[in-house]
């Protein structure tokens, strides 16, 4: 998302400059910092389901000492940025038509010390490693004061934390991070480094996640957001604001085989993969605001096949669904939030197959899919709260969250 000099509601959207070139530096191997997190009081785990209150907080009638909650069978977890917290999601419960966060959150995780405060999360396969960006984003600016963020601190880092002990681990890319993605075998993440107002981001980390390191560090471009997977893990695709496009490369090599630009607009940002396909769609946020189907049979030259629509309000998260051909795509024009299901075919056009609208002043920057729910839960900071919409396209509900501006993503454990 580029700097927004005016919004007039979604209708008039002028983009804004890029900052100065990041820095570069050789690959290399970085190491990690590890702390354990006391919970909400020294010597004091988070607590039990419905012991925390609306605004995130333990409450204060629980009992102290008595460890942690238990983990949900199936869980997801929210980054509340703001808030400084992650949130462990009982999935069950939502799908059982929980209305309430003390129905929903197992446990909350306190990240008060990184400032300032989760922007981003991703799950690995194992449902307890929570790989968590903590940005200021491009929240800092225009765009985060439509949503109520003020005064937001340039700052952040990468931190990996176990959902079950709730030990943290801090790992230093050269940019501060923004986006995340995870092979399917756990053992690799790879961040799109935004960066600050300075310095500007504009590599691409490779993470082991076994050794907590960073084994690469790969120039992109100034800008890069998202960052995707394909469902086998072999291939990644990243957003390069800057360069008005989109950059594929294969996880083996990614700096031998990153490809050229592929532009598909002024502000490119979410990147979503189409399970069992050679396609990827890819959002626009200005000029236009609409969304790409990009063809990858030959990673190092991606080709743009269709183009949606292009609906008043900002283009932003896509999310595909497993299993189909489908994705989740969000539109905000800051008085609502739409949410569009795009089914795409196999000759790569796109079809509308619905579209549900929440008010509110509200941006996400991602939707999980819980597919055994058969539910799409989009984070929405400036509403505060978690929208709920079934896949069948049925009224979506909002889950309240925190009096803080948040959450602002939220994942699902594969």
């Amino acid at each position: 998302m580029r700097p927004i000099g005016l919004v007039m509601w979604g209708v008039l959207l002028v983009a804004g400059c890029a900052g100065d070139d990041g820095a570069t530096t050789p690959t290399g191997s970085t190491g990690a910092t590890t702390a354990t997190n006391a919970g909400t009081t020294a010597g004091e785990s988070t607590t039990a389901v419905g012991s925390t209150t609306a605004d995130g907080t333990a409450d204060e009638t629980a009992t102290e000492g008595t460890g942690p909650a238990p983990l949900p069978a199936r869980l997801g977890v929210s980054a509340d940025w703001a808030a400084r917290t992650l949130s462990v999601i009982d999935l069950d419960a939502l799908a059982a038509g929980a209305v309430t966060r003390e129905e929903v959150v197992a446990r909350t995780i306190d990240l008060s010390a990184y400032a300032p405060g989760p922007l981003q999360v991703e799950l690995a396969p194992d449902g307890l490693t929570a790989v968590v960006a903590v940005s200021p984003g491009f929240f800092g600016g225009f765009v985060g004061g439509l949503i109520g963020a003020v005064a937001v601190e340039q700052d952040g880092t990468l931190l990996v934390v176990n959902l079950e002990t709730e030990d943290i681990t801090e790992i230093a890319t050269m940019h501060v991070p923004m986006g995340i993605a995870i092979t399917p075998d756990g053992t690799q993440a790879f961040t799109a480094n935004y960066g600050l107002d300075d310095p500007v981001g504009s590599t691409l980390s490779v993470i082991d996640l076994v050794g907590m390191t960073v084994v690469e560090e790969v120039e992109v471009g100034d800008r890069p957001e998202q960052v995707s997977l394909n469902e086998d893990g072999t291939l990644g695709m990243l957003n390069v604001v800057a360069l008005g496009g989109v950059r594929v490369f294969q996880t083996s090599d990614p700096s031998g085989t990153l490809s050229d630009v592929l532009e598909v607009g002024a502000d490119p940002s979410d990147v979503a993969f189409l399970p069992g396909t050679s396609y990827a769609v890819v959002s626009n946020s200005l000029d236009p605001s609409n969304y790409v189907v990009v063809d990858v049979t030959d990673p190092g030259a991606p080709a743009e096949v269709a183009v949606g629509p292009s609906p008043v309000g900002i283009h932003y998260a896509a999310t595909s669904i497993p299993g189909t051909t489908d994705v989740v795509l969000g539109v905000s024009d800051f008085a609502s939030l739409s949410l569009h299901r795009v089914s795409v075919a196999a000759d790569g056009t796109p079809t509308l197959t619905w579209e549900t609208t929440t008010p509110g002043a509200t941006f996400p920057l991602g939707i999980a899919i819980d597919v055994q729910a058969n539910l799409a839960l989009a984070p929405a900071p400036g509403l505060n709260g978690l929208v709920v919409q079934g896949l069948d396209g049925g009224p979506p509900t909002v889950v309240p969250w925190q009096d803080e501006v948040g959450p602002t993503y939220v994942a699902v454990a594969p």
